[in-house]
C-alpha cells in the first residue's frame, strides 16, 4: 500500500517538472532527476511496434545538463513558451524500491506572433526514487501519441 504522502510527493515531483520547463527553470527541471537519471522522448508508434527508436535520449546528469546549456545557447530560433496540462498519475510500486507513474499531460506553445496551439499529447512513464528525501526521477520515459512534433523539438516535453 502505498502511503498518500508518498502520492502527494510524486504527485508534486510530476508537477513541479512541468511548471519548471514552463517558467524556462530548466536547472530546476535537470535536478528533478537523480543523478544517473534517464530522460527519453519516443512515439506511441514506436512503443507500441518494439521498436528502440527515440526522438530524444539524456542518460545521467551530464548530458540533462548539456540540453539544458543546448537549449539556453543554440535554440534560440523557435521563442516559444510552454504550457503543461497534466493529469493525475496512477503510481505503483515498482522494483528496487522505486515507483512507478504514469501521466497524461497536453502541451500547448504559444509563440509571439503567433495563436497558441497544440503542440503534442501523451504520457509520461515515470520510474521515480527518493533521494535525500526528495523524489527524483530514476527514469522518466515521453511516449508521444503523435508521430512527429512540429516545429521542433528541442525543449524539454
Amino acid at each position: 500500500m502505498i502511503s498518500s504522502e508518498t502520492r502527494a510527493g510524486i504527485a508534486d515531483l510530476i508537477l513541479r517538472n512541468a511548471h519548471f520547463i514552463d517558467a524556462g527553470s530548466l536547472d530546476d527541471w535537470a535536478g528533478c532527476f537523480a543523478e544517473g537519471g534517464c530522460y527519453l522522448v519516443t512515439t506511441r508508434e514506436n512503443v507500441d511496434l518494439g521498436l528502440d527508436g527515440v526522438l530524444m535520449s539524456c542518460e545521467g546528469m551530464p548530458m540533462l545538463r548539456d540540453r539544458v546549456q543546448y537549449i539556453r545557447k543554440a535554440a534560440v530560433f523557435n521563442i516559444h513558451r510552454d504550457r503543461h496540462i497534466v493529469g493525475q498519475p496512477l503510481i505503483s510500486e515498482g522494483d528496487d524500491g522505486a515507483y512507478e507513474a504514469v501521466t497524461s499531460f497536453a502541451l500547448y506553445q504559444s509563440e509571439p506572433d503567433r495563436d497558441s496551439r497544440l503542440f503534442c499529447l501523451g504520457c509520461y512513464e515515470d520510474s521515480i526514487v527518493l533521494v535525500g528525501g526528495e523524489f527524483r526521477f530514476k527514469a522518466r520515459r515521453v511516449i508521444l501519441d503523435n508521430d512527429t512534433v512540429t516545429p521542433l523539438l528541442s525543449s524539454p516535453v
